[in-house]
């Protein structure tokens, strides 16, 4: 991947596309599984879950990602709600759920995510349309 972000003067014939199918081939046939942080084929090589990372993520992947996800055959991953995850990433996922809100009512959908996480590690989107429908109900 240096090869293919830098600007070296070596070249390459390979394909960065299939990394992620070859590291998936490696793993199986190994019976053994990628580290979650590994760089590049980890499950979390692309994952967020600060809420300083998401909001600069979602303005532009390139602040935190010099490699596209895509470029290896991953897709893009969504950014993980923990309670560390801020308004930004919050709203995006809300409305990427298509859930429905009001601005000025916002702060109170922030509050109830924030205390559900504190009971959770990751927040769910099943969690989540359960709180907001718990919300709207109330």
């Amino acid at each position: 991947m240096t090869l293919m972000i830098k600007d070296l003067p070596v070249y390459t014939t390979v394909n960065p596309i299939y990394i992620s199918k070859l590291s998936k081939m490696v793993e199986r046939a190994m019976s053994n599984d990628v580290q979650a942080n590994k760089a590049i084929v980890g499950r979390n090589a692309f994952a967020h879950s600060s809420g300083i990372h998401q909001d600069g993520v979602l303005k532009d992947r390139s602040n935190y990602e010099i490699i596209d996800p895509a470029m290896i055959g991953f897709e893009l991953p969504d950014l993980i709600l923990t309670a560390r995850s801020g308004r930004a990433a919050l709203k995006n996922r809300m409305q990427t759920l298509d859930i429905q809100f009001v601005e000025k009512e916002f702060e109170l959908y922030y509050d109830c995510f924030l205390r559900l996480a504190d009971t959770k590690s990751i927040v769910t989107d099943a969690d989540l349309v359960d709180l907001c429908r718990d919300i709207n109900k109330g």
